[in-house]
């Protein structure tokens, strides 16, 4: 049965016309016992290069070392991911059961989504004002510069006028309300 050794690194001399002084060979050394009548007459000593196996199997761990690193990587992104998941649920609550009315639009005025009190407030089912645009469900009974003025600082200063209109369906009409 052969024996075989650790993996030895040689510095082999070369000749000095590429300027290097060694080149790194890697070989496993392999004892075999030849048998005569049942005893050890002879040991035959083979040794097998694994240069390109040594720097294959160096590569694959190194890559083996980056995959873990990804893999830590993921798993805090994952763990953080999560944890917003679970605060958007709570923020999603908090906001389906709001008293107060509020509205999420696109950029384009169009309702994207309306809380439970909105249709307490103001009359309308999500099924009436999703999808129709804020200025059409809202800006009957206000001028027409007054929507603009109302929309235009909402989009350039990115935030909610403090001038408040709200109204209300009754009966086909809209209400208004200050």
């Amino acid at each position: 049965m052969p024996i075989r050794m650790e993996v030895i690194k040689y510095n082999i001399p070369k000749s000095q016309s590429d300027g290097k002084e060694f080149e790194i060979k890697y070989w496993i050394p392999q004892f075999s016992p030849l048998l005569e009548n049942g005893e050890v007459k002879y040991i035959l000593y083979n040794v097998y290069d694994v240069t390109e196996k040594h720097y294959a199997d160096k590569v694959f761990l190194e890559q083996v070392e980056e995959i873990k690193k990804m893999n830590a990587t993921l798993e805090l992104e994952k763990s953080k991911a999560e944890i917003l998941i679970t605060d958007l649920k709570k923020f999603k609550l908090a906001v389906d059961n709001a008293f107060d009315k509020i509205l999420f639009t696109d950029p384009n005025g169009i309702i994207i989504y309306s809380n439970k009190a909105t249709e307490t407030i103001t009359g309308y089912t999500n099924a009436e004002i999703i999808g129709k645009n804020a200025k059409d469900a809202w800006s009957r009974g206000l001028p027409e510069s007054s929507y603009q003025d109302f929309w235009d600082t909402l989009i350039r200063e990115k935030r909610f006028p403090s001038q408040k209109y709200n109204f209300r369906k009754k009966m086909g009409n809209f209400i208004q309300l200050r």
